[in-house]
């Protein structure tokens, strides 16, 4: 099967070669969440939010033919009056 995946924010830097963080991936039928991010080469302690087809989703989540992947990195912050 056939999708496509949306990398966001600092998740293009580990796709150098795709125009806008787009990737097209062939996987076999019956792959899920967990077997789209094994594709990629990001590091163990990356961590990722995975949308399918504009839902979150889960590692263990099905992917299917055509969907649309959205990878987006988690917005880390804080209250910016306690920084010091």
């Amino acid at each position: 099967m056939n999708i496509e995946v949306h990398l966001h924010g600092g998740l293009v830097r580990y796709v150098p070669g795709a125009p806008r963080g787009v990737v097209r991936r062939e996987l076999p039928a019956g792959s899920r969440v967990v077997d789209v991010l094994a594709s990629f080469d990001f590091p163990p302690e990356r961590r990722v939010i995975v949308g399918i087809n504009g839902q979150a989703a889960g590692l263990e989540d099905a992917v299917v033919d055509g969907a649309r992947i959205d990878l987006v990195p988690p917005i880390s912050g804080g209250d910016a009056r306690n920084s010091t």
